[in-house]
């Protein structure tokens, strides 16, 4: 998904995301419009998509976190720690890598603004 096609479209604020298309998201607002006031002619709608999770150094946290862990349990008491090697490095980020490539991004973020005119949305059946 990108700027240009979000994943879904909401308004500010909003904490649960479900609507796939602007109309969509439209008829909601009208349906959970309670004031008595006549419905606004336009409303900002953002589009949202999926946060991209920076790798940055999950690895290392990864190794940090394991290898402390091993020394605890099985390590020198009176040495230094492990070091990490070369080997263990790469391994980790292939690691990570895999992890985040079959990982689901629940979060998501704004990608982009658009302001709509209700009436334009009329079709939808929502009653205007």
């Amino acid at each position: 998904m990108s700027a240009e096609n979000p994943a879904f479209w909401g308004m500010e604020d909003e904490e649960r995301l479900s609507c796939t298309e602007i109309g969509e998201r439209i008829k909601k607002f009208c349906e959970e419009y309670e004031d008595d006031e006549p419905l606004p002619e336009t409303i900002e709608l953002i589009g949202f998509d999926s946060m991209k999770v920076n790798e940055g150094n999950h690895a290392k946290w990864l190794l940090d976190n394991l290898l402390e862990s091993l020394d605890e349990e099985y390590g020198d008491p009176d040495g230094d720690g492990t070091k990490t090697t070369e080997g263990m490095k790469q391994a980790a980020n292939e690691f990570i890598k895999k992890v985040l490539s079959e990982y689901h991004v629940w979060n998501c973020e704004g990608v982009c603004k658009k302001i709509v005119r209700i009436k334009d949305y009329k079709e939808l059946g929502i009653g205007i």
